[in-house]
């Protein structure tokens, strides 16, 4: 009890302080426990970590020498080599170590002098694979550029004869297509000399049967022409096949223009388009006819040098692809001379060598005038004569490998297993060293553990058990039970100061709560007394808006009429003064009209005399277009005529044309024997286009003199119709001047008799204005008075509002 009463008079500084100095000194004999242990521990934890580094090392070492062996790559030969001198390296260092702590090394080494024969074993085995895989990288390199070459040579070939293949293919296409147009043309020639014919029949006839067959080979013309728009010739321009088809449509239109039309003049002039049309229809077949011509014989130079190109590439093909099988396999024998247990010697795959470089010389010979393709031929010859002298080299660093390969093996086993040896006695020794240090922390942790909570108890009885009395007696007290008993204040640590504290509290809650309850009985005697004021206030309040209000929207309401009133006169008044000028202006014009109405009709008998006189000049003008018209038209006839006797000729000159194409046609498809008939058929051919020609001029002469006869026919028949309008318009002139006259007449009395009722609407407009003035004024003395009273309610509300705030206020 001694010992509790003196903790509880100490301050709690002094309290909680003196715990965690115990605490620090129980931490400082766990540490010093600690150290010396792991101290022991780690001297031959050092020897034991550098027996783990060297396995772990010899791991690293034999993974580096295996991964450079599986494929010889040169950048992890150089790893190995690092890893086993970085073997050697730890070696040495452990010996060090293990001589400064007084150990003996003689395993040790050992061990170093076997690493050391190993690291020389190393160095002599990545020489010989060093100039294996140069000889092998150098005949790869040369195998690369040797089927790089034969590749070239046969994309050369396959190029080059791909090219000849598609100059045989569009030599034929070509062939097809110029066949096809030659006989769409033919048959349009024959359209078009039908057309000339029915045409020129149709016309001299007046036939509309021969007529509508014109109009149905038109149309067929057209399907034909369509067909030669989809194909293509190299010496068809699709310019001129549009032009044909734009030569078709415009004979179909006009065609179509002349059935549909009844006037003379307009049939005449289509009939010269129409055979313009056909005339030109007719030259443009033929020229396209020549443009076949030439197709076929291009198409036809093009298919002979294809086909000589072909047959001279197929022989150089067959002789490459005998070299790329033969390079292929000689390839193949090199790869599973590598391959390890294949068998195959280093002198069979020397003669399939030598067998390649005869064949390539063969190859090189014949393609020699070949360009490209035989300059690629001599450069494998170089390639594999490259390839044997790296195989040889190769051949030679490879058995060499082999043997030292052996003797690495074997003496990396002798490492492995000295460092194993080594590492596991190591191993041994510091797990026994680890649990003596284990042991003595364990018991030194124990007995700290135990002097730190019998502390830990004595503090919480010193220091939690009063403070959580005086916790609930301050709760009671902030429920508002101030009849509680504060314990502890003899205490004389901080918990006594608190619990003085709290006693002090309890006492002034008593006195406010006395204090309170007398002001509550005043506030509420006060509170009675200025409800009653209020309410007087509020009703009078009330009662005064209520009776202001009413004024105020009466006033407004009269201001709002008088308003409406003033308006109304405003409007009024402007109205009428706008009627009475309307009015006013109205009298003048009326005077003023008629006035003009008697000189009008003066004016207009003169003029019905001068249009009279003017009607008989025109009749007798009228009469001599129409002579002149028909003298005009007798001489158009005649010249038609004529023009029908030259397309006969040129029809007969086309037909010629047309069976001299066909000729040729034919020819062309029997070839050789069919030349000599070819040579006739163009002569005929020829002939006929003279004879075209020599009617094409006379046409031209005779449509020269049409065009002429007529431009004057319609320049006539223009003078005839507009002189017959002018007979009548002028007819129609005498007519209305004549009504003109009788209207002015009724004009002039109308408007006399607008005057006078004029003058009585000014009259009574005067009257009115001054009606509307009148109102005006009275409506404008209303409006004022309104204002007034209503300025007046408003001050009263004023006056009212500032005497009920002074009163509640004093209230």
């Amino acid at each position: 009890m001694g010992a509790l009463r003196f903790l509880n008079n100490l301050k709690l500084s002094f309290k909680i302080g003196g715990g965690f100095v115990v605490v620090l000194l129980l931490s400082l004999a766990i540490g010093a426990m600690g150290i010396f242990s792991i101290f022991q521990l780690s001297e031959q934890t050092k020897i034991t970590q550098s027996t783990t580094d060297l396995t772990q090392q010899l791991q690293a070492a034999s993974s580096a020498g295996q991964a450079f062996l599986r494929d010889l790559d040169p950048d992890k030969g150089a790893k190995a080599s690092e890893e086993i001198a970085q073997l050697t390296a730890d070696v040495k260092q452990t010996i060090q170590t293990m001589q400064a702590n007084g150990r003996i090394t003689t395993d040790f080494e050992e061990t170093l002098a076997q690493a050391e024969a190993l690291n020389q074993q190393f160095e002599s085995v990545l020489e010989s694979v060093n100039v294996q895989q140069s000889a092998l990288n150098e005949l790869l390199a040369t195998s690369d550029d040797l089927v790089f070459a034969g590749d070239t040579v046969q994309l050369e070939v396959t190029r080059t004869m791909r090219i000849a293949d598609q100059m045989d293919k569009d030599a034929n296409a070509e062939l097809l297509e110029a066949d096809k147009a030659g006989r769409i043309v033919a048959e349009l020639q024959k359209l078009a000399l039908t057309l000339q014919n029915d045409f020129q029949l149709a016309y001299n006839s007046s036939n509309d049967e021969l007529m509508s067959n014109v109009v149905i080979n038109a149309a067929k013309a057209g399907k034909e022409i369509e067909k030669l728009q989809g194909i293509t010739l190299q010496h068809l321009d699709s310019s001129i096949v549009d032009k044909l088809a734009e030569i078709n449509n415009a004979l179909i239109q006009q065609m179509q223009e002349m059935m549909e039309t009844d006037d003379f003049t307009k049939i005449y002039t289509l009939r010269a388009d129409i055979r313009d049309s056909i005339s030109q229809l007719n030259k443009t077949t033929r020229f396209v006819t020549g443009l076949t011509y030439r197709s076929i014989d291009d198409a036809r130079g093009l298919q002979e040098e294809a086909s000589q190109r072909r047959d001279q590439l197929e022989k150089i093909a067959n002789s490459a692809n005998n070299l790329s099988r033969y390079a292929l396999a000689t390839t193949n024998q090199v790869l599973g001379y590598l391959r390890p247990g294949s068998g195959i010697k280093a002198e069979a795959v020397d003669a399939q060598m030598a067998g390649l470089m005869e064949e390539a010389k063969n190859f090189a010979a014949r393609a020699s005038d070949m360009g490209k393709i035989g300059e690629e031929g001599a450069r494998m010859v170089d390639y594999i004569t490259s390839a044997r002298a790296n195989f040889a080299t190769m051949a030679e660093a490879t058995a060499n490998k082999d043997a030292q390969l052996t003797a690495f093996i074997a003496q990396s086993a002798k490492v492995q297993s000295g460092i194993g040896t080594i590492a596991s006695d190591e191993a041994k020794k510091v797990a026994a060293q680890s649990d003596v240090a284990m042991m003595t922390i364990a018991t030194t942790v124990g007995i700290c553990v135990l002097i730190g909570a019998a502390l830990a108890i004595a503090l919480s009885i010193a220091i939690t058990v009063p403070t959580k009395r005086l916790n609930s007696i301050m709760a009671r007290l902030a429920d508002g039970d101030l009849d509680v008993e504060v314990k502890g204040t003899q205490r004389k640590d901080e918990i006594g100061e608190m619990s003085r504290t709290v006693q002090v509290f309890r006492d002034n809650a008593l006195e406010r709560l006395a204090l309170r309850r007398e002001q509550e009985e005043a506030q509420q005697q006060n509170l009675k007394k200025q409800q009653q004021v209020e309410s007087l206030i509020a009703d009078f309040r009330e009662k005064s808006q209520m009776l202001l209000n009413a004024v105020n929207t009466s006033m407004q309401e009269m201001g709002s009429t008088a308003n409406a009133m003033a308006d109304t006169a405003r409007a009024t008044t402007e109205e009428t003064t706008m009627a009475q000028s309307s009015s006013n202006e109205a009298a003048s014009n009326v005077q003023m009209v008629s006035s003009a109405a008697e000189e009008l009709s003066s004016s207009i008998e003169e003029i019905a005399r001068q249009v009279s006189a003017a009607t008989n000049v025109v009749q007798k003008a009228t009469d001599g277009a129409h002579q002149s018209n028909a003298r005009i038209t007798e001489l158009a006839t005649a010249t038609n005529k004529i023009g029908e006797v030259i397309t006969l000729i040129q029809a007969i000159a086309e037909q010629t044309n047309l069976l001299a194409l066909n000729a040729t046609i034919e020819a062309a498809r029997a070839g050789e024997a069919g030349k000599g008939f070819a040579v006739v058929a163009a002569e005929v051919k020829e002939l006929a286009n003279q004879t075209s020609k020599a009617t094409e001029e006379i046409s031209g002469q005779i449509s020269a003199i049409q065009s002429s006869t007529g431009e004057a026919v319609d320049t006539i028949s223009g003078i005839t119709q507009t002189m017959d309008e002018v007979s009548q318009y002028t007819n129609a002139i005498a007519t209305a001047v004549e009504q003109q006259g009788a209207a002015t007449t009724e004009i002039s009395r109308n408007v006399q008799e607008a005057a006078a009722g004029s003058a009585n609407v000014n009259q009574n407009m005067s009257r009115v204005a001054e009606s509307v003035q009148q109102t005006s004024a009275a409506s404008s003395q209303v409006l004022s008075s309104s204002a007034e009273v209503i300025e007046k309610a408003e001050q009263l509300r004023h006056e009212v509002d500032e005497f009920l705030s002074a009163v509640a206020k004093a209230g």
